[in-house]
């Protein structure tokens, strides 16, 4: 509760789910991350618990939500160890009060749910929002983001892509890759596979498969699957999401054999990507991030390659237990966990 004209409430039901939709869709700030399919992911994933703040007019009409994740590892000291709060593209709300509100109640609510909490900002936020956050205890971090403009035509769009990239494309179009776009789920498991793959080479931990399960049955509408195929076997498969006019480039799984990789298949399939949001009414794609401006990042000049505007969309933290936050960064490295998806 925050007054008499604005409730702040944790239950689902108290909205009718075509409501919660319509009201996001409707939102400019809304995304497919504010959705009641992606709670209903993460209610459904192994380790992950959703928590859902809702905040209510005074008609009992939706007037914000914000949407988190306490995120585990597996294994019951492992899971204690690693809990940590995402919140993708922030809270979304009519205006800054109510932001405000639901980043209070939030702040009661996590506490001894998780070590801390990353707010992961899609776009730049302005000063009334940052200090909205650093007013309920959060700090502001640099952090950027790509966005890419799709709706110039293919050869403009082609002419501003960089010629070791161009080069990369050409050279893997002669090698018989076959591109696809899908929703059907059957792919999940070959996806998960190569989601392992990719990821074990850096260290990070990625959702379990019953997250990506989850996705497929409770925002069919929005999940894409682009996948590269070389004699009939993926070796690139990219979980991303259609909304708004957006494409959002989540998760990637990547064969990381040499063999494959030397045919340069990522420059092709990042292009075909493209090529299929300029033909099927994407406006925009967007990368998801591009790593901290003071740290070299491979993959931010690998995108940046594609062309789009690079844009300082900044985190936000707020640290809940700081001796479990010091022991996870001596112990645990739970500095590769709080920083990346990207």
């Amino acid at each position: 509760m925050t007054g008499p004209e604005l409730r702040i409430v944790s239950d689902p039901s108290s909205v009718q789910r075509v409501d919660w939709e319509a009201w996001v869709m409707n939102h400019p700030c809304g995304t497919v991350f504010h959705l009641p399919g992606m709670y209903e992911a993460f209610l459904n994933t192994r380790n992950w618990k959703p928590v859902l703040l809702l905040a209510l007019n005074e008609s009992g009409g939706l007037s914000g939500v914000l949407l988190a994740v306490v995120q585990r590892e597996p294994g019951v000291i492992k899971g204690h160890l690693t809990a940590r709060s995402v919140i993708f593209g922030g809270p979304v709300a009519d205006n800054i009060s109510t932001v405000r509100a639901l980043l209070k109640e939030y702040m009661k609510v996590i506490r001894g749910k998780a070590i801390f909490t990353q707010v992961r900002n899609f776009t730049t936020p302005d000063e009334e929002m940052k200090n909205a956050f650093v007013e309920a205890g959060f700090s502001y971090e640099e952090h950027l983001n790509i966005r890419v403009d799709l709706t110039v035509p293919e050869a403009e769009f082609w002419k501003g892509i960089k010629q070791n990239r161009k080069a990369g494309i050409n050279k893997a179009r002669k090698q018989g890759f076959t591109f696809r776009v899908t929703t059907d789920d059957s792919v999940t498991e070959s996806f998960h596979r190569l989601l392992g793959s990719t990821y074990s080479k850096t260290g990070l931990p990625y959702p379990d498969i019953t997250f990506f399960r989850a996705l497929s049955e409770h925002l069919q509408g929005e999940l894409r699957w682009f996948i590269l195929e070389k004699d009939s076997k993926p070796g690139i498969i990219l979980a991303a999401f259609v909304s708004k006019n957006t494409l959002w480039i989540f998760y990637p799984g990547i064969d990381q054999s040499q063999d494959f990789l030397r045919l340069r298949p990522v420059d092709l399939f990042y292009w075909e990507v493209m090529r299929w949001g300029m033909a099927n009414g994407v406006k925009t794609l967007d990368w998801m991030g591009a790593g901290r401006p003071d740290r070299e990042y491979g993959v931010r000049y690998f995108k940046q390659q594609y062309g789009g505007e690079l844009i300082m969309s900044g985190r936000f933290q707020a640290v809940h237990r700081p001796l479990l936050m010091m022991i996870g960064k001596t112990g645990v490295s739970l500095l590769k966990l709080k920083g990346k998806k990207q």
